[in-house]
């Protein structure tokens, strides 16, 4: 089963060869080299939303990487950095969030 551990762009996979005895040995296998900015829908991915709602993130001034090629009004691309970092972090919190949290009487307004 191949594993991979993020660094620096690039993908360390691992290769299970069966043997005789039943066990298996683990060999390195070949190092993938990744793009350093990554679509919408492999961020969702990564962090099991939905594509709509990292959209709606990006929007809100959550991700600062966001940015869209020229001549392109719908695509967008994040670092895949800062989307591991989010992950890990757990930090996917909207701006609007901050202010109903410290205003409850927004909260119930809204």
């Amino acid at each position: 089963m191949p594993a991979a551990a993020p660094t620096a762009g690039i993908l360390f996979g691992s290769i299970c060869v069966p043997q005789a005895d039943g066990s298996y040995l683990v060999k390195p296998g070949k190092p993938l080299v990744t793009p350093d900015e990554i679509p919408v829908r492999v961020a969702a991915k990564i962090l099991g939303l939905s594509t709509r709602r990292v959209i709606a993130l990006i929007e809100e001034g959550v991700f600062r990487s966001a940015n869209q090629p020229a001549g392109h009004k719908r695509r967008w691309l994040l670092s895949r950095a800062e989307v591991i970092a989010r992950k890990e972090n757990g930090f996917l919190v909207s701006r609007d969030a901050f202010t109903t949290a410290s205003n409850p009487a927004a909260a119930r307004n809204m």
